[in-house]
This record gives C-alpha cells, structure tokens and sequence, in this order.
C-alpha cells in the first residue's frame, strides 16, 4: 500500500510542482500589498536578550512569551514520514534585575497540541543571567536556545522551537567587535542509580567571524558550528549502549548591502562532517560528510533561498530529518547518498516589537528519487514586557 502510495506521489510530480509554485505566487501577491515597517528578515525569531541597562538596577519586570504556531511537514521518504504541529507555547516570568551585571527569571513554560487530547506539557523556567566580564555573559538554567543558537538546518532544525522549547543546563555568550560564539550544554535527561533509561545531553559550540567589511557593503563572514550528542552513563540500568554523535561544519557567507527593492544578497557554503566516536555503531554508520551551498536575497520582509545538499553517510541527532541519511526516529534504515535541491520563501512582519507574524514555505526536490517534498510554516509570535 505504501509503495503504490509513493508511486502516486512521484508519478503526479508535476501537479505538485504546480501547486508549490502557486502558492509562492500567491504569498509573493500577499506581501506586494501590504505596508511594512522595519523588522528581521529571517523567519526565525530572536528574543530573550540579556540588557545590561544599568536604569533597570533592583526592578521587577513580568515578560510573557508566546509562540502560536502551524508546521505542516509533507515529507514522502522512506527515511520519515509527513506530519502536522498546530499547537501554541507560552512563558509567563517574572524577571528581576539585581543591577547591570545579574537578573534572574522564574516562571513556567506550558507546550499544547490542539487536537491531543492529554494534559499539557508544564515545565519551571528558571534562570540566572550574569555578565562575567563586557561582552561575555553567563546564563544558567533554561537557556537561550533553539533558533538563538543560529545554526543551519541539517545540524539544527528549527522546529525544535515548536517540539522542544526549553533547554536547559549553562551557556556562555560572547561577542566583541567582528567575533561573536555561543557555547552551551543541554542537559537532556538525569538519571539516577538504579534507572533504566540513559543520560542524554547534547553539547553546542555556534561561532561567526567577520572577516572582511568593505565601505561598498560586501561582507565575508566564516562560521564554525560544532555539535556533539551524547546517550549513556556511568549510573543506571540503560538498555541501550553509549553513543557519542558528533558533528562539525564550517563555511563561508559572502553577502552585499544593496539599496533600492532588494536589501542584500549572498552565497554560503558549508562543508560538514559526522563521526561517532564509541565502539557501539548503533545506526550503523561510523563516519560521513555532506556538502551545503546556495545563495538568498532578502528584501525588506522577505527572504528567499535556493540551496544545494549533497551528503553521504551524514547523521545529525538535532538536525532536520529532510538532510539525515538515517531513518527517524527508529533509525533502521539507511540511504547512503543523498542530493536535494532545496527553495525557501519566508515573509515576516512586526507590527510592534513585542508582535511578529511569519510565513514560510520551503521544498525538497530528491534528485536520487526524482520526489518533491515540501513543508510550510505559519506562527505568530508575541512577547509583550511590562515594567
């Protein structure tokens, strides 16, 4: 059933293609009538900035975080299958600036799928934020994670936002002049002496600096991304062995400031690699690279990407499955080499600060396969501060 499925899938491609093309016209018709004002281009959201404003010494602030969103994933590989989120997340907290060097926040974080009929998923925010020295600061607790890492997509998907908003563990941040990195750990899961499940955490390092800055708006920048996942423990009775996946990419991104319609363009290019570094080979393969490159133009709320991924024997535990030569979740199956086209369309406008919607619709051409898949994105995201 599932083959003559797939079958139907590949077989009608050229509908398919027609309807992502339509609805790229019809987002494209959308924002050419609208107004904007100045805002991100990248559908990706930053907020939980550290203020080091000293005006905010022994002061309570309430900040509330929510993320209403719907991720629609057609995926017809047979390494994963399509599936719909449509749920909201939200973070009411209380901050308190002990002065410009320290605040700590303290609230919940409540995750919820409408249509699951189960309790929601509650879970304590707590954290301290501490500028150690200027430019480098220290948060422990829930970090400033997901999308804030800024890592690419095979390494680190952004839906991570909508499945698994809160990290939790230490994280340093540092940033001066043309460097700036995030270093952090997620501890993932505790466990103690007698329990039958592994410790888990994973371990980041997201670095960028800006080689060349010219007065004419050309800009080179060159980003060293480093993750590393592990599953195990000395304690416990786990039933699965320790595993220890790491992956490592570095690259270039050329980009020009422009004026007029268009607000800049760019090319990057990323060359990536994965090893796991313990004796088990639990998904089967050892060691891999993958190859990731394109160009984007942005334009004052809009942002467009064309890519190319060309990877063998390449696993991401964090990544978006779309790039992974392994099955997921199960990991029982393994397509050796993979070549993606891959196209991005994302809008975004902010109405306030504290208001921002986005659209994004992203395609997947298999040229091993010859089959489309496809997935779009539609969140709002409000986070008021009151003082």
């Amino acid at each position: 059933m599932k083959k003559r499925f797939l079958s139907y899938i590949q077989s009608n491609l050229q509908v398919k293609k027609l309807y992502i093309i339509s609805s790229l016209f019809l987002i494209i018709f959308f924002i050419s009538h609208l107004s904007y004002s100045q805002s991100d281009l990248s559908y990706r959201y930053y907020f939980n900035e550290f203020n080091a404003d000293s005006t905010n010494q022994n002061k309570l602030h309430f900040r509330l975080e929510n993320n209403n969103f719907f991720k629609n994933n057609e995926y017809f590989s047979p390494l994963f299958d399509g599936y719909t989120l449509l749920g909201y997340n939200i973070a009411p907290m209380l901050v308190y600036y002990v002065d410009s060097r320290f605040r700590l926040q303290a609230g919940f974080n409540l995750l919820q799928y409408h249509g699951l009929n189960t309790k929601a998923e509650i879970k304590p925010v707590v954290s301290a934020y501490l500028r150690l020295f200027p430019n480098f600061d220290l948060i422990m607790g829930n970090l400033r994670g997901n999308v804030h890492h800024k890592m690419i997509e095979p390494m680190f998907d952004p839906e991570l936002q909508f499945t698994q908003p809160t990290e939790t563990g230490f994280q340093f941040l540092y940033n001066v002049n043309r460097f700036s990195a995030d270093i952090w750990l997620d501890w993932e899961q505790f466990i103690l002496q007698e329990d039958s499940i592994p410790e888990m955490f994973t371990a980041g390092i997201s670095s960028n600096a800006i080689l060349l800055d010219f007065e004419n708006g050309w800009k080179l920048n060159f980003p060293v991304q480093f993750i590393a996942k592990h599953i195990g423990g000395q304690i416990g009775n786990r039933a699965v062995p320790v595993q220890t996946h790491t992956n490592i990419a570095a690259g270039v991104d050329i980009s020009k400031q422009i004026s007029g319609f268009f607000e800049n363009f760019g090319f990057f290019g990323y060359y990536l690699l994965y090893n796991e570094t313990t004796s088990s080979n639990f998904i089967g393969i050892r060691n891999g690279n993958a190859v990731y490159a394109g160009t984007n133009i942005n334009m004052k709320n809009c942002l467009f990407m064309l890519g190319y991924w060309g990877a063998e024997n390449f696993y991401a535990p964090k990544g978006c499955p779309i790039f992974q030569s392994v099955s997921h979740p199960k990991h029982d199956n393994i397509i050796k080499e993979k070549n993606l086209f891959t196209g991005k369309i994302a809008f975004h406008r902010q109405f306030k600060s504290y208001l921002k919607f986005s659209l994004a619709v992203e395609t997947y051409y298999d040229l091993n396969d010859r089959r489309l898949d496809h997935s779009s994105t539609m969140n709002i995201l409000f986070t008021p501060y009151f003082y």
